[in-house]
């Protein structure tokens, strides 16, 4: 049982592995008060500018000082005190301009405890996800918006140049939603007629959106669900709606088999130039591996708790098995010796005894010195005894 036990615990840990070696998410297991990087894939050494030659074993605050004064060592500190801390768009500054990438990003980080057997913390399990081009996109989306809503609310004599500027704005904004990295449509009226989908939009449901019909002609396994509820309070209200880790329907290209489908989305209203709501301006990023990463990460950290606390278990059933082993012996040579010793007595005492005819007697003597290989054995015997314990 112990065997099998230790078998199954390295299985596990050999899959948790190449699991976390495989990830499309940023993985990283920190040790002990200074954070020293016990395991990183090669997904997080490359979101973090460097190697993982270079941080492994090191702490990681030390082997990237750039992170100091960021706010990380308190948030290490308090997740070492048992509390898990899931941070959205974090803005963090790294030296990655050598590899093509900006220095400023924008990341999902989740961090939560790593536990031994006994559920004593004895570091942290940190998995990130880098988001900084839907970030940018989001706030170019609001900044183009704003402007838009600026440009409504304006009175001015000089119309035609007015309109030619907004054509301006409005060109810009189509560009960029076109051109961008997330999933974006303009819905237009209380039906929600597509007015423009970009291709991201188009690829999530399998290029079937008809722009000039409603929403639910193209995408029907919305009615009844909160997206489709919240497109409606948004038009009524005027209120953003933002979700984060959405489970959202969405019907399968080909088969059209309804799948649950993980997404951040934002549903935001759009004014016309009187002010008065026209559409929604909707901006979506699929997190679906992410979250299911994530998931399966917690669920492997509970299985490799199991397995280290069964693991631990047999290791104590091996040690008690030991000690009984290591007392019957101790007992069996002690208590085998004097009988052994007494067995030699006698027989000494025998020959001695022996008139000296009996003792040259061929069958005599035999039996004598098979008698005395016997003794030598049994002393030989409790003798390695001994030294076994």
């Amino acid at each position: 049982m112990p065997g099998a036990a230790r078998q199954l615990a390295q299985r596990q840990v050999q899959d948790a592995n190449q699991f976390f070696e495989q990830a499309p998410v940023a993985i990283s297991l920190l040790r002990g008060p200074r954070h020293v990087v016990e395991f990183l894939n090669e997904t997080n050494a490359t979101l973090l500018g460097s190697t993982r030659e270079k941080l492994l074993g090191q702490p990681i605050l030390e082997a990237l000082p750039v992170l100091q004064g960021q706010g990380f060592d308190l948030v290490l500190q308090r997740v070492l005190a048992g509390e898990t801390m899931v941070l959205k768009d974090v803005p963090v500054t790294l030296e990655r301009a050598h590899r093509g990438q900006p220095n400023l990003g924008y990341y999902h980080v989740t961090y939560q405890p790593w536990r031994a057997a006994d559920a004593a913390i004895m570091g942290i399990i940190a998995v990130a996800v880098e988001v900084t081009a839907q970030v940018l996109t989001r706030q170019q989306l609001e900044r183009f918006n704003q402007e838009l809503e600026a440009h409504a609310l304006e009175r001015t004599h000089q119309a035609q140049v007015a309109h030619a500027g907004a054509e301006r704005q409005r060109t810009r904004l189509i560009q960029l939603i076109m051109d961008a990295p997330a999933a974006i449509c303009v819905l237009a009226g209380p039906d929600f007629v597509y007015e423009l989908a970009n291709p991201r939009y188009q690829a999530l449901f399998g290029g079937r959106i008809q722009v000039g019909r409603p929403l639910l002609h193209s995408v029907p396994e919305f009615a009844g669900h909160p997206v489709w509820h919240g497109l409606q309070e948004v038009y009524r209200t005027g209120r953003t709606n933002h979700k984060e880790e959405a489970l959202v329907p969405v019907a399968r290209p080909g088969d059209g088999v309804v799948e649950e489908r993980y997404f951040d989305y934002t549903e935001q209203a759009r004014y016309d130039e009187l002010g008065q709501i026209d559409g929604v301006l909707v901006f979506a990023y699929e997190v679906t591996e992410q979250v299911l990463a994530r998931q399966q990460v917690q669920r492997l950290n509970h299985a490799l708790t199991a397995a280290n606390a069964e693991l631990c278990a047999a290791n104590k059933q091996l040690t008690r098995t030991n000690i009984d082993l290591d007392n019957f012996i101790y007992t069996a040579s002690h208590d085998l010796r004097a009988p052994i010793t007494n067995i030699e007595g006698l027989l000494q005492m025998l020959e001695k005894n022996l008139a000296s005819a009996r003792r040259s007697d061929e069958l005599v003597a035999t039996v004598l010195s098979h008698m005395h290989r016997s003794v030598a054995r049994f002393k030989r015997t409790i003798g390695h005894l001994t030294d076994v314990t």
